[in-house]
């Protein structure tokens, strides 16, 4: 798995990159941009947890090894060792994210490690300020490369990863095929997993046993 996107900045650590909403129980709540939304449901739990958990000292260090990086398409291993020029204490939770990632695609069948590395890889090269458009192009990606898969591959990502499984077993994924179809998706997913919809800090899948 190559270098994912941490421009996602959503939730906790990267509240202070959005406008402010009012939840109704008179505390303010970031309004999270629906791209960034979308996008940060693909993501299995050690990425989230691993975003969420940086604090400004450990934010800024993933800043700046992020700008050291930018074009020269650095594998894990390498971003971690520039990582490390910034935080040893980053750098350390980095690579426990990406051990904790490939633990759980050990037992995918097939070529859907493959492809499961290559949608977690997708928005790698990225600006910062990625657009909807950017994610809807990566949605029509992400569906081709999933439909591509034997029906026993698509059944290992449903049964070994929680949040990409809940999307493809309980969402239209599979059926987007251009980029009227990928906006239609978002809303779709918007509607059922949204901010709005679910206030639990972009997380209600979190309940699927």
């Amino acid at each position: 798995m190559r270098l994912l996107v941490f421009s996602i900045l959503f939730g906790h650590a990267f509240a202070f990159s959005y406008v402010s909403f009012d939840n109704g129980g008179g505390r303010m709540e970031p309004v999270i941009p629906e791209h960034h939304q979308v996008f940060a449901l693909f993501m299995e739990e050690p990425t989230i947890s691993f975003i969420i958990s940086l604090g400004s000292k450990e934010l800024e260090a993933v800043k700046q090894a992020k700008l050291d990086a930018k074009g020269r398409h650095l594998s894990d291993e390498e971003f971690s060792d520039l990582l490390g020029n910034y935080s040893k204490v980053t750098k350390g939770q980095f690579e426990m994210m990406i051990a904790e990632n490939k633990l759980m695609q050990k037992n995918l069948v097939g070529n859907a490690k493959k492809v499961v590395q290559e949608i977690d890889d997708g928005l790698k090269e990225m600006d910062e300020q990625f657009t909807r458009e950017d994610v809807k192009r990566w949605l029509v990606e992400v569906a081709a490369k999933l439909s591509n898969l034997t029906s026993a591959e698509r059944d290992s990502i449903i049964r070994i990863l929680p949040h990409k499984g809940l999307l493809m077993s309980y969402t239209g994924i599979l059926k987007v095929r251009n980029m009227n179809d990928a906006e239609g998706y978002m809303k779709e997913v918007m509607m059922l997993y949204g901010q709005y919809r679910h206030p639990e800090n972009l997380r209600p899948y979190r309940v699927r046993k």
